[in-house]
């Protein structure tokens, strides 16, 4: 039933609220406009693409989400990331991109993909760290990036972890989150927490925002 619905689901996120139509929080608005249907060619993607066919990585494919990474460390100038999940490295180029202050912490649990990301990431100009499991820290992250199809127990994270490392300007981006629908339901139960304002439904991806000035609601929006 899951995976019958979403076709129909996807035809109706792409009418809903797309290019800002008919949201009244000037805060999401500007977030539609500007960061989630932000299609602009900044310098930085130009960078990317040079540096990862200089590392002989030309079959990879550049995708939506690593944009919308882009735009919403950019736009909030996320300085601290944490990224679970981080694959081979790709995303984390995209997400480092917009400023050399980032300090940007890589998980990945399998070995073979952080030798790849390591190999990918060396002469990056940024600062990243790259490690096994999520750090035993109190630091609080400007954003929190998750892919939900990398990690071992989504539960154990978004449930226990993720409220511990965010501050009231913090922004989560979960990836990936019709993996299954036990994840699904995991992230509706996150999204309704009430330290969870704003949350931004993009179908394949959650957006997450925790400042107390904002009206709780939930957004459905096209990507």
């Amino acid at each position: 039933m899951f995976v019958l619905k979403k076709s129909a689901l996807q035809i109706y996120y792409k009418l809903r609220h797309r290019r800002g139509h008919g949201i009244h929080s000037p805060f999401v608005y500007n977030l539609i406009v500007n960061v989630i249907e932000n299609k602009l060619p900044f310098y930085a993607y130009r960078d990317i693409e040079k540096h990862i066919e200089n590392e002989t990585f030309k079959k990879h494919k550049t995708k939506k989400i690593n944009k919308l990474n882009f735009n919403i460390i950019n736009y909030f100038q996320a300085k601290s990331i944490l990224e679970i999940g981080s694959g081979k490295g790709f995303n984390s180029l995209y997400a480092t991109a917009p400023s050399r202050q980032i300090e940007c912490t890589c998980v990945e649990r399998k070995e073979e993909s952080r030798k790849a990301a390591s190999s990918l990431l060396h002469r990056w100009d940024r600062n990243i760290k790259i490690v096994a499991s999520p750090p035993e820290t109190d630091q609080l992250y400007d954003c929190i990036i998750v892919d939900l199809k990398l990690v071992a127990n989504p539960h154990e994270f978004l449930a226990k972890y993720l409220f511990l490392h965010v501050h009231e300007n913090s922004v989560v981006v979960l990836n990936n989150i019709r993996t299954n629908q036990n994840v699904y339901s995991l992230i509706q139960q996150i999204r309704k927490d009430e330290r969870v304002r704003v949350s931004l439904d993009l179908y394949k991806a959650y957006i997450l925002f925790f400042d107390k000035k904002y009206p709780k609601r939930n957004y459905l929006l096209s990507f």
